[in-house]
C-alpha cells in the first residue's frame, strides 16, 4: 500500500488541523463542523488542506474526505455538477444529488470552502440559496457530514437549520495556532524587516502575509517603531471598545475577538498601503474589481502596465497556494486601496484591447487567456451590456464553465444557448479543454439551435469526436420531434437495417434513421412494459427483455403473414435445442438464423438453465446462426451450455461481436463484453476462461455496453450512471477516449464505421469517433 502523504500546514496550525481532523474521526461529534475567523484568519486554506491530507488513496476510511466545493463564484446549478461529479453520481439539480446520496448510506464527508463568495457579484443572493437549496437538503441525509467555512454571527451561519447545534472551530481562537510556531513562520517571511512583530498580527496568517512586506520608514528604526507602535495602539482602542461592548453584552465573546481582529487588521492595511510605491499603486487598485484570484496575464490586461503589475505583484502577498493569482481580500484592502468602486465600463474596454486578434480582425479566442475572458465577461455583465458575448457560443467555450454559467443565470441570454448549457453543464463544469466544452455544447446544439452548433464547429473539431446529428428533448411550449428518454437501444437488422430501434421506459420502441436521426415509424409492441435490454437479431426479430427478466421475441412485421401456421413445425424441432441449423431454418420458411420462434426456443432454454432473473439480452453481430448471450442479476453471463459469474451483483449491461479469423478460440466464436453493477467492465470469448481483470472499472454502475469490429480492430465503449462514456480499441489502450454529455447514457450502439449512438434520458446523440 502507497504511503499516505499529508501536506504541510504552516504558520502554526497544526492545532487546528488536528481538531479537523478529530471532528472527522469522531462519529458522535455534530453532523455540521463551521469554521470560523476574522478576513485572513486562513479558512479556506484549512479546508483546502483537510482536503489534500484526507482524499489521498492512502487515507484510513474514518478520515477520508470525498468532496471540496469551492464555492467561490459557484451557483446553485454549477455546485450541484461539480458536487456530483466528485462524487461519481449523476445529478443536474439539487433534488437529483440527494436522491443519489440517499440510495448509499456510507458516510459522505463534503467540505465548502467561500461560501460567502457564491455567484460572485453579479448573483449576490446565491450564497443563501446555496445553503437554502443544496447544502441544508444534503445535512437532512443522516450519513452527510459537512464541514463548512462559515462566520459565526452570519446570516449564512444562521441559515444552517439542518443541525441543531454545530461544531465550531474560531481560528481567532489563539488555541488553534502554536504561538512558537507562528512566530518562526512569521520570522522567516519577513526576513527580519516588516514594522511589525509576530504578536501584532497572531494569530491571523492573511494578516501576517501583509505585515511580512510593510516595511521599517527608511528614515530610521526609532520612526519606523513608532509607526509600528500608533498602529498598535489604534488597534488596542480598537479591541477595548469591542471589550466594552462584549462587557455590556451587546455581542458574544466570538464576534468581540474577530472585531479585534478587524481592526488590527485595517491598521496593518493602511501601513502596508502606505509603504506601496508609487508606481505600483495604481496597478494595485485595479485589482478592486476582481472578485477572485487572477494571473499576472489577467492583471495586465485589466490594468494595462506590465512593469506596473509585475512591481504591485511585489507587494502583494499571492492569495493562491502556487503563488500564481492576486486580488484584494479576504483582508479589507479594497476599502483601504479604492475611494470609489470600481468602473466596471472601463475594465470591460481595457481587457476588450488586450483579447489577441485573429487575420480577419476578430477575437482569436484559441489563444486568449481564459482568466481574462472570464473577466472580461463578469465586467460587462457588471456594466449591463453582456448580451453579444453571452449569444456568442464560442466565447462561452474559452471562458472558465463556472464564469459563464453564473453569467448565464444572472444576464439575459439567448433561450436556445442557456438551455444547451444548462443540460451540458455536468460535463462542462470540471472540463479544462475548449476543444471538448465546444464538441459537448455543440451536440446538445444540434436540432435546437443549429446556427450556434456550427459557430463551434472549428473549435469542436480538436476533441477526438463529434456529433452527427441529435435529437434531444424540446424546450417547454415549443414543437419538437424527439424520440423520448432512452431506456435501451438496438441497431436494426433485416428490414429495419440502417435504422436504430430505440426502446423508452413504458416499453414503447421507435425506429430512427441512423444516418440523419429521423423517426421512420414504430414497432408494435402488444403488451409495452418497462424494459431492462434490447436487441435485434440479425433476421430483424425483436428482443425485448423487461425489468421482471422476461424475454419476448417480436418478429419483424413483414414475416408474420408469410410464416404463420408453418412455422409451428420448426418451432417444435428447434424447442429442445440452443440452436437449430441455418439450413433447417431455411427449409421451413424461416429467414436464416434462429428466426423468430427457434430465438424464442433458446431464449426460454437459457432462462432455464439461469436458475436466476435474466438482466441483460444481447444478439451477436456477424453470427446469425447463434443463440443470444444473456446475463442474470446473480453477476453471471451465459451463451449456450457455458457460463461464468463475472460481476458482483447483477449485469447491468452485455454486448457481443464475433470475434476475427485469428482469434486464439477461433472464427465463429463471440467475444462478450458485460458491464455491472459493481462499476466492471469484463470480457469473454466462450471457449476459455473470462480475463481475471476487468477491462474497466470504475466506483459507479455501468450503464451500457457496445462493440464492433472496424477497419481499425475492435473497438469497446462503456458507459457509467455518472455520465461517462469510454471508448478505446480492444489492443491499444493509448486510443482510450473519455467525453460525457451532460447525463448519464442509458444505451450504446456501435457500428462498424465507428458510429456511436448515446442514448440518453434527455434524448439521442449519433457521434463519429477520430482516430
Amino acid at each position: 500500500m502507497e504511503e499516505r502523504r499529508i501536506p504541510p500546514l504552516r504558520a502554526g496550525r497544526r492545532p487546528a488541523g488536528r481538531a479537523l481532523l478529530g471532528w472527522r474521526q469522531d462519529e458522535r461529534a455534530p453532523r455540521l463542523c463551521r469554521v470560523t475567523g476574522s478576513p485572513g484568519s486562513g479558512r479556506t486554506h484549512l479546508l483546502a488542506w483537510l482536503a489534500a491530507a484526507c482524499t489521498d488513496p492512502a487515507t484510513p476510511h474514518t478520515q477520508r474526505v470525498h468532496s471540496l466545493l469551492p464555492a467561490a463564484g459557484l451557483t446553485v446549478r454549477s455546485a450541484t455538477w461539480l458536487m456530483a461529479a466528485q462524487l461519481n453520481v449523476p445529478a443536474r439539480t439539487p433534488g437529483d444529488l440527494v436522491a443519489a446520496l440517499e440510495q448509499d448510506a456510507r458516510t459522505t464527508v463534503v467540505c465548502v470552502a467561500d461560501l460567502h463568495l457564491a455567484g460572485g457579484p453579479g448573483l449576490p443572493d446565491e450564497p443563501q440559496r446555496l445553503v437554502s437549496e443544496l447544502l441544508n437538503p444534503l445535512l437532512a441525509l443522516p450519513h452527510l457530514r459537512m464541514v463548512v467555512d462559515a462566520a459565526t454571527g452570519s446570516a449564512l451561519a444562521d441559515a444552517f437549520t439542518a443541525v441543531t447545534d454545530p461544531a465550531v472551530l474560531d481560528l481567532d481562537d489563539p488555541q488553534w495556532t502554536d504561538r512558537e510556531r507562528f512566530a518562526a513562520w512569521y520570522a522567516a517571511s519577513t526576513r527580519g524587516h516588516s514594522a511589525f512583530t509576530a504578536d501584532q498580527v497572531y494569530p491571523n496568517p492573511g494578516l501576517a502575509l501583509l505585515a511580512a512586506r510593510t516595511p521599517q520608514a527608511p528614515s530610521s528604526a526609532g520612526d519606523a517603531a513608532a509607526g509600528a507602535g500608533m498602529i498598535s495602539a489604534e488597534a488596542a482602542a480598537g479591541a477595548k471598545a469591542v471589550d466594552a461592548e462584549a462587557a455590556a453584552g451587546a455581542v458574544g465573546a466570538e464576534t468581540a475577538g474577530t472585531a479585534a481582529g478587524g481592526a488590527e487588521a485595517e491598521a496593518v492595511c493602511r501601513a502596508w498601503w502606505a509603504a506601496v510605491p508609487e508606481n505600483a499603486r495604481a496597478a494595485v487598485a485595479a485589482l478592486a474589481a476582481v472578485d477572485r484570484p487572477i494571473g499576472l496575464d489577467a492583471w495586465t490586461a485589466l490594468y494595462g502596465d506590465a512593469e506596473a503589475v509585475r512591481e504591485a505583484a511585489r507587494w502583494l502577498p499571492a492569495a493562491t497556494p502556487a503563488a500564481d493569482g492576486w486580488w484584494l481580500r479576504p483582508l479589507p484592502l479594497p476599502s483601504v486601496v479604492a475611494a470609489t468602486g470600481p468602473d466596471h465600463s472601463a475594465a470591460v474596454r481595457s481587457l476588450a484591447r488586450t483579447v489577441p486578434r485573429a487575420d480577419g480582425g476578430g477575437p482569436d479566442l484559441p489563444s486568449a487567456d481564459p482568466d481574462r475572458l472570464s473577466l472580461l465577461l463578469a465586467h460587462t455583465l457588471l456594466a449591463g451590456n453582456s448580451g453579444e458575448l453571452l449569444s456568442d457560443p464560442a466565447f462561452l467555450v474559452h471562458a472558465h464553465p463556472v464564469a459563464v454559467t453564473a453569467a448565464l443565470e444572472a444576464g439575459t441570454p439567448n433561450a436556445a444557448l442557456a438551455a444547451a448549457w444548462h443540460a451540458a453543464g455536468p460535463a462542462l463544469v470540471e472540463e479544462d479543454d475548449p476543444a471538448v466544452r465546444a464538441a459537448v455544447l455543440r451536440t446538445r446544439l444540434l436540432g435546437r439551435d443549429d446556427t450556434a452548433a456550427e459557430r463551434l464547429a472549428p473549435t469542436a473539431a480538436g476533441a477526438g469526436w463529434q456529433a452527427q446529428w441529435a435529437q434531444w428533448r424540446p424546450a417547454a411550449g415549443s414543437a419538437g420531434r424527439w424520440p423520448g428518454p432512452v431506456a435501451a437501444a438496438a441497431a436494426g437488422t433485416g428490414p429495419y437495417a440502417g435504422q436504430l430501434l430505440l426502446a423508452d421506459p413504458t416499453g414503447a420502441v421507435r425506429i430512427l434513421s441512423a444516418a440523419d436521426g429521423h423517426p421512420t415509424g414504430r414497432i408494435a409492441v402488444p403488451e409495452p412494459r418497462p424494459l431492462r435490454s434490447l436487441a435485434c437479431a440479425p433476421g430483424g426479430s425483436v428482443v425485448l427483455l423487461d425489468v421482471w427478466g422476461v424475454p419476448e421475441v417480436l418478429a419483424p412485421a413483414d414475416q408474420g403473414a408469410q410464416v404463420g401456421a408453418r412455422i409451428q413445425a420448426a418451432f417444435d424441432a428447434a424447442a429442445t435445442a440452443t440452436a437449430a441449423p441455418a439450413a433447417a431454418a431455411a427449409g421451413s420458411g424461416v429467414p436464416a438464423g434462429l428466426e423468430p420462434y427457434h430465438l424464442t426456443a433458446a431464449l426460454d432454454l437459457l432462462r432455464q438453465r439461469a436458475a436466476a432473473e435474466l438482466s441483460a439480452v444481447a444478439c451477436l453481430a456477424g453470427l446469425p446462426s447463434e443463440p443470444p448471450a444473456v446475463g442474470d442479476v446473480e453477476g453471471r453471463v451465459h451463451w449456450r451450455e457455458e457460463r461464468h459469474r463475472l460481476h458482483r451483483g447483477p449485469v447491468t449491461a452485455l454486448a457481443g461481436v464475433a470475434l476475427p479469423a485469428d482469434a486464439p478460440v477461433g472464427q465463429g466464436v463471440p467475444l462478450l463484453i458485460s458491464g455491472g453493477l459493481d462499476g466492471c467492465v469484463r470480457l469473454w470469448g466462450p471457449g476459455a476462461d473470462p480475463m481475471p481483470e476487468p477491462w474497466d472499472a470504475r466506483p459507479c454502475p455501468v450503464t451500457a455496453v457496445a462493440a464492433a469490429a472496424t477497419d481499425r480492430g475492435l473497438v469497446v465503449a462503456a458507459a457509467w450512471a455518472d455520465g461517462l462514456l469510454r471508448v478505446r480499441r480492444l489492443d491499444d489502450a493509448s486510443t482510450e477516449l473519455d467525453l460525457r454529455l451532460g447525463c448519464p447514457v442509458t444505451a450504446l450502439v456501435l457500428s462498424g464505421d465507428a458510429q456511436l449512438v448515446a442514448g440518453t434520458p434527455d434524448g439521442v446523440a449519433a457521434l463519429r469517433i477520430s482516430g
